[in-house]
């Protein structure tokens, strides 16, 4: 962004032309100038967490899950699961995407999660155990 030098006089007739004191100098040059008025950001809807059972991942979490030699990687995108550009219904069903199984699967203790300002990997597993301990503990 450009700075401008400006005197005293020109620094008074800008203030004088002020229609409310929120109004900038830039927002009166603007106007002087016969320029539009100039848009304010609009606050994007806040981005979704995810939810299931207990436990809530924001936004940005990412995830990850080793099965043979092999990490698959998935991401909490505005509320959704997603794996391979697809959304997926709970950490079991992703990773029956990934393995090949007929036996049992219980996918919360497959993958790992790493929440936006975490520094470390945590099981799924441990997180919903926590969730549900908390669960417990609030009146």
């Amino acid at each position: 962004m450009a700075t401008i030098q400006i005197d005293f006089d020109v620094e008074k007739a800008l203030f004088a032309l002020r229609e409310t004191e929120e109004m900038t100098f830039n927002d009166v040059l603007r106007k002087k100038l016969g320029l539009p008025p100039k848009q304010q950001p609009i606050d994007p809807k806040p981005l979704l967490p995810w939810n299931y059972d207990k436990i809530s991942l924001p936004h940005g979490t990412e995830l990850r899950l080793n099965h043979q030699g092999r990490e698959h990687r998935a991401e909490i995108v505005d509320g959704l699961w997603i794996l391979n550009g697809k959304p997926q219904n709970s950490p079991t069903a992703a990773a029956r995407t990934i393995i090949d199984t007929k036996a049992a699967l219980n996918g919360w203790w497959k993958w790992e999660a790493k929440r936006p300002g975490d520094v470390e990997w945590e099981w799924l597993g441990n997180l919903r155990k926590e969730a549900e301990q908390m669960k417990a503990i609030a009146p």
